[in-house]
């Protein structure tokens, strides 16, 4: 059951990011959001990362069975 709700919570991140253009890679500092606009690089290399991370965790905490 949490690997479906990884599944869902992560899917639903990654598409506001895809919809929105912008993506959250810090709770503090002084870059905490990235515009598509403004840095399609460092944009594009979180959402990669991002994406890794949206399939990762669910399939590792179904491999693991939680």
């Amino acid at each position: 059951m949490l690997a479906i709700t990884l599944s869902i919570v992560s899917l639903v991140i990654l598409f506001a990011e895809l919809w929105l253009g912008i993506v959250v890679i810090g709770w503090q500092g002084d870059k905490l959001f990235l515009e598509r606009s403004k840095t399609p690089g460092p944009y594009w290399m979180m959402m990669a990362l991002h994406a890794t991370f949206c399939i990762g965790l669910p399939t590792f905490a179904f491999i693991v069975g939680v």
